[in-house]
């Protein structure tokens, strides 16, 4: 029904001018902010325009494909920033079972390379369960990862957070001794 953009009654429309179609019934369904956002306007009108200039297209592809099938589009390890950038799509939208399907993702695919980058975007964004698991990655690993640019990073740009890490690192070396 998505793909083949028949009897759309709402247009998304994009940088670049690109548009995709949706069905207000669908969406409205399924996220309480397009529930709101076209309250009215299921009433006033049968087509509306709405234009989106903070999600990119491809993620919103992401999204609606969600709100019409409940499954999430199998992202692989290459494609990080789009699971990230879906979860936030998915909080402005309030999803909330598409933002825990992200969270699960991104736990899956942490490791040693990119548990830094996922540190600091899991505090940023307030996700608990990632974070969580990012710092004990982060503190595991320090002897390597304390070499890397996203450590220097971390140190310089969130120095808060680096402080963060920098105790758990001590109190894993008092529990040693």
């Amino acid at each position: 029904m998505l793909h083949s953009q028949v009897h759309c009654d709402v247009q998304f429309h994009f940088k670049g001018e690109q548009s995709i179609g949706a069905h207000l019934v669908i969406i409205s369904a399924s996220s309480p902010v397009f529930s709101d956002m076209f309250q009215s306007s299921l009433k006033k009108s049968l087509n509306s325009v709405v234009f989106i200039e903070d999600i990119d297209v491809q993620v919103f592809k992401y999204l609606l494909d969600y709100l019409y099938t409940s499954e999430v589009p199998q992202l692989t390890r290459s494609e990080q920033m789009n699971i990230m950038l879906l979860y936030e799509a998915a909080v402005k939208y309030g999803v909330e079972d598409l933002k825990k399907e992200c969270v699960e993702m991104l736990l899956m695919q942490l490791d040693m390379e990119n548990a830094i980058e996922l540190l600091i975007w899991s505090k940023f964004h307030v996700v608990p369960e990632l974070l969580e698991a990012a710092m004990k990655m982060t503190v595991k690993n320090c002897k390597h990862l304390c070499s890397q640019p996203s450590w220097l990073n971390l140190m310089k740009n969130h120095l808060e957070l680096g402080l963060e890490v920098t105790k758990e690192m001590a109190d894993l070396v008092e529990i040693l001794e």
